[in-house]
């Protein structure tokens, strides 16, 4: 403890020998280069500390700005996902068993299917329900192409058949749906 004060005595013993050595004119040159130097030391901490203190709100700025774009690709998603979901379950919505039946029908009769023969029946336990069609048509691969293409998007295929039959093919086909 003695040390640094008697340091800082030396010290001020010295500065005093200095200032009573100068002029008068020497004094007042002395003390605003103190000032100044002091103003300048001021204002260079003062200056990168708000500097200091941008460039961190800027850096979490960014990161907030990050979050919120990250956060808004998430929503779109989500909200494609939602949209998709709705359409799907209105077109479930807006079918019924005669209208989904006769469209299939609609299809086998675009694409000109001889000795056509539909079974249908409903599968049902305690929780789920369901239908299967089962069709016998004979036609070519093309147009059985062309009637999968357009069956409904929520109507499956369960089993197919293709069996040679002179010109044509015997297609046995079982399709199952469910209505909401």
């Amino acid at each position: 403890m003695e040390k640094p004060f008697l340091y800082l005595k030396k010290i001020f013993d010295d500065l005093e020998n200095i200032l009573f050595a100068l002029s008068k004119r020497e004094l007042i040159l002395a003390f605003i280069m103190v000032f100044l130097l002091g103003f300048f030391v001021v204002y260079i901490s003062v200056y990168r500390a708000f500097e200091a203190r941008l460039q961190s709100s800027q850096n979490e700025l960014f990161e907030l700005k990050s979050q919120y774009q990250q956060i808004q690709d998430l929503i779109a998603i989500h909200d494609e996902k939602i949209e998709f979901l709705d359409e799907n379950l209105s077109l479930e919505e807006s079918k019924d068993y005669q209208s989904v039946l006769k469209h299939i029908e609609q299809s086998l009769s675009q694409i000109q299917a001889k000795e056509l023969q539909i079974q249908s029946h409903k599968v049902q336990d305690k929780y789920f329900a369901y239908y299967e069609v089962r069709l016998n048509f004979k036609s070519d691969f093309y147009s059985l192409m062309q009637f999968l293409q357009n069956l409904d998007p929520y109507v499956k295929v369960r089993q197919m058949e293709l069996v040679k039959d002179k010109n044509d093919l015997k297609i046995i086909l079982n399709l199952v749906f469910t209505l909401v």
